[in-house]
């Protein structure tokens, strides 16, 4: 009992606030060594008593604003808190106060109405974005359609990453059946439609297309045909349809063949497979997007070895028996880029006139802020997104990888020739961007005893 009663006498001693800051602090009574070190001395105000400007820049309405504009004879003098001591426009001169007055806290409140004017948070409706504003919901041909093996449709590195190391999956699911996209698309188009979207972002699977991921293995004429359907159906029913080209889904053909993303001979493979893509379906799809997000494939795939096609070294995460992660992933973000350029060129040269559509890519980043104000923390704030979005972006606007990244990465971060260079340059009529989350980026110093990798390269530690 005197162990509780001595831990609640530290609390309550820990932080007190004042009534009011005009208590003399000096008095012959008292001086701050009379207090504990960690003694907190403050001062207090409510919001309405304090602030004034009742009804300016937004605010609404609280019961003391009706009640005191009501029944002012409730009220001393009939005032109210319309002015109040007009801290809302005047807490410079408050805070340069309480700052001679040499206070440590000052605890006010915040008005609730002055946040949220009428006490819920706003409802959105249509009629508050632009009338020409998209809504729409998004999938991947992997984790919907299903039908994994059905109708000619080949092997993906999907299909085969879930079926050898089903350990690495939650629950060991993979995505053989998923929600069965490929035989309910019109329950899926139906339910769309009723919830009000104007859009259905696709991916279509390489393999239901070129079954072994190039030309020579023929094209699919029942993959062909269910897209068409898919298409047809959504425009029937008034929804636009975005399609995606790659989400990571590359046939395990090409993987065996020549290792996928990790050879350049994959720029010509996918280019193929875009342009049946273009000639069967180009007429009623005006939206193109040729990779989505190519950092997490890279990634995934490559650095940390959690997705397909599950390559790391073997100090990383994935704890992978192939792989490098201080090499690969940068060769599979080129290969990309250059398919994606090369696939835009042709698309430009060969359908975009008389299709009229437009193609792009879809990047994802997080935002940075620097853990401190030190020198070393802002430069690893931008260097961390610069090894997020500008490893895709500044080829795609420049030309070139970011300077950050060349400086970090040295000779493992590959060349652009000077063709190429211009061909991935502005390949783009749009750019779709996923955002999920920010970080602090803390900086971490250059050591010898490091492992080689993307995760290092950055020399940025996420925080939150």
């Amino acid at each position: 009992m005197a162990q509780s009663a001595n831990a609640l006498k530290h609390h309550l001693l820990l932080l007190v606030f004042l009534a009011t800051p005009l208590m003399a602090l000096t008095s012959a009574a008292f001086s701050r060594s009379s207090f504990p070190a960690d003694f907190v001395f403050g001062a207090g105000s409510a919001a309405y008593q304090y602030e004034g400007a009742w009804n300016l820049d937004g605010k609404g309405p609280s019961i003391w604003d009706t009640f005191t504009h009501t029944q002012p004879w409730k009220i001393a003098d009939g005032k109210t808190g319309d002015v109040a001591l007009d801290f809302y426009h005047r807490y410079k001169d408050d805070v340069k106060l309480l700052k001679s007055l040499n206070m440590d806290a000052f605890r006010f409140s915040i008005s609730w109405t002055r946040i949220l004017p009428t006490g819920a948070k706003a409802e959105l409706h249509r009629s508050n974005f632009p009338a020409n504003f998209i809504f729409g919901t998004a999938s991947s041909a992997y984790q919907y359609e299903g039908a994994w093996n059905e109708d000619g449709r080949g092997p993906s590195i999907w299909d085969n990453f879930t079926h050898m190391h089903p350990e690495k999956i939650t629950n060991g699911d993979n995505g053989d059946v998923a929600i069965d996209s490929y035989h309910r698309y019109k329950e899926d188009v139906k339910i769309m439609k009723d919830m009000g979207l104007d859009a259905y972002r696709f991916s279509i699977s390489w393999t239901r297309i070129l079954p072994n991921g190039s030309l020579s293995g023929g094209i699919n004429k029942e993959g062909v045909n269910y897209y068409n359907n898919l298409i047809n159906e959504l425009i029937s029913n008034g929804l636009k349809p975005f399609v995606t080209l790659f989400h990571w889904d590359s046939p395990q053909a090409l993987e065996d063949k020549y290792g996928g993303f990790l050879s350049e001979n994959i720029v010509a493979d996918f280019k193929d497979y875009a342009e049946v893509c273009f000639k069967e379906f180009g007429d009623r799809v005006k939206h193109w997007i040729t990779f989505n997000e190519p950092l997490s494939y890279s990634a995934g795939g490559y650095v940390n070895g959690i997705v397909a096609p599950g390559r790391c070294s073997s100090y990383e995460s994935g704890h992978c028996p192939v792989g490098d992660s201080g090499t690969e992933p940068y060769i599979v973000a080129h290969h990309q880029l250059l398919a994606h350029a090369a696939t835009v060129a042709m698309y430009r040269l060969n359908y975009q006139a008389h299709q009229k559509g437009k193609i792009g890519i879809t990047l994802y980043s997080n935002w940075f802020i620097p853990y401190s104000k030190s020198i070393l923390d802002i430069a690893a704030a931008k260097r961390s997104l610069d090894f997020m979005y500008g490893w895709f972006m500044n080829p795609l606007v420049f030309g070139d990888y970011p300077f950050s990244m060349r400086a970090y990465v040295g000779n493992r971060l590959p060349k652009f020739t000077e063709e190429q260079s211009k061909l991935v340059q502005g390949s783009f009529d749009f750019i779709g961007l996923n955002y999920y989350t920010s970080n602090y980026a803390q900086n971490i110093p250059f050591s010898k005893n490091i492992n080689i990798s993307y995760n290092t390269d950055i020399h940025a530690q996420p925080i939150g």
